[in-house]
């Protein structure tokens, strides 16, 4: 029997710790997690368990990407993937569109590491957190005595900092519109002027940009310049929240399963085939972020050999409420969502209706 293993994690980087790998043979795929080894001429795989929920129905192309951090097999993040290695050489601006929470830092850095820039500066800054007074300074910089209260020293910006390298704007859209203008000027013009400097300095960067706002709208709006927009949306990247992305929820538990354990330093644990069912109705408005918290919350929180498992009843009443909270009817409050998995760790000592004062059957349809 012929077996073909393909290991979706960026194996190079984890030299320790376990895998996950889909192992397909006669027609059938299978999600596991261990570890592969080239022995001589051959190639052992130490399984650590086995725990796929749901068949796996990816189709294997040995010339589809495997990029670092951004997991997933799904559609939409195979086409990003394939569209992310296509263009990274180039120079071109990027500007990267998606929820909060879904991985926008993740794309613009995978987009560095596969350029010709990669051993050079990549410098994030998120434009939301930074005051308006001060994220002029912070991009451009400013020379002895700009201003009261500079630096004797002066400063030097974040966008000469980047030379040579990639400059990531994240939150484009809450810049101001003054400074705006500036970042057009030097985006065009590729120099830089520091406060209070007459002589523009030239520099050589890749702007990559994201954010979680329609720009077009606010173009409509007059909270953005339409000529930047322009410049920064050369290459248009767009990252699908995670309740769009269900076939890749049991590959980003494991993941990051295997991240916060290898990290805290724990033995890994597996998943209750419930709970990933749970996990799967959920609708993440914090997207992969959100997950990720989610599991170093259970990782930190439960100490049992097999995370979480539980008597039927509650796995049931869990199932139901969360199933009709995930239809669209009500939202998941953050303390009631936590409860949910708590009750499945069998760690509560009341059923989720006594706790919550909630119904649990399943929504009525009418026919």
């Amino acid at each position: 029997k012929t077996f073909n293993i393909r290991p979706l994690t960026f194996q190079q980087n984890y030299t320790s710790g376990h895998l996950q790998h889909i192992i397909s043979f006669d027609e059938q795929q299978e999600l596991i997690i261990g570890q592969l080894h080239d022995i001589q001429d051959h190639q052992l795989f130490l399984m650590a368990f086995h725990q796929s929920h749901s068949p796996m129905n990816v189709d294997f192309n040995p010339d589809d990407p495997r990029i670092e951090h951004l997991v997933g097999e799904c559609r939409p993040i195979r086409t990003l993937k394939r569209l992310i290695t296509r263009v990274a050489p180039s120079p071109s601006s990027i500007l990267v569109v998606g929820e909060s929470g879904t991985g926008k830092e993740v794309v613009a850095r995978a987009i560095h590491q596969l350029s010709d820039r990669n051993n050079k500066p990549f410098i994030a800054i998120n434009c939301a957190a930074i005051p308006d007074q001060l994220l002029e300074s912070e991009l451009f910089g400013y020379v002895k005595g700009a201003f009261t209260g500079a630096s004797a020293n002066g400063k030097i910006g974040l966008i000469q900092a980047a030379n040579n390298g990639t400059l990531f704007l994240d939150e484009i859209g809450d810049m101001p519109l003054t400074l705006q203008a500036k970042l057009l000027r030097a985006i065009e013009s590729r120099e830089v002027q520091p406060i209070g400097s007459s002589k523009p300095i030239p520099v050589d960067i890749r702007i990559i940009s994201a954010t979680n706002q329609n720009l077009e709208q606010y173009i409509a709006d007059g909270k953005f310049r339409e000529d930047l927009y322009y410049r920064l949306n050369v290459i248009p990247m767009t990252l699908p929240p995670l309740r769009e992305r269900q076939g890749d929820i049991e590959l980003l538990v494991h993941y990051f399963l295997n991240l916060h354990t290898k990290r805290i330093g724990i033995v890994y644990p597996g998943m209750a085939p419930e709970v990933m069912s749970l996990l799967k109705l959920y609708r993440w408005p914090g997207n992969v972020r959100e997950l990720s918290n989610l599991m170093e919350y259970l990782i930190n929180n439960f100490d049992c050999e097999k995370i979480y498992d539980s008597d039927e009843e509650l796995v049931t009443d869990a199932y139901f409420t969360l199933k009709h909270y995930a239809s669209g009817e009500e939202d998941v409050a953050e303390n009631e969502w936590m409860y949910f998995l708590e009750c499945l760790a069998g760690r509560s000592k009341y059923s989720i209706e006594e706790k919550m004062n909630i119904t649990t059957k399943p929504p009525h349809r009418q026919a």
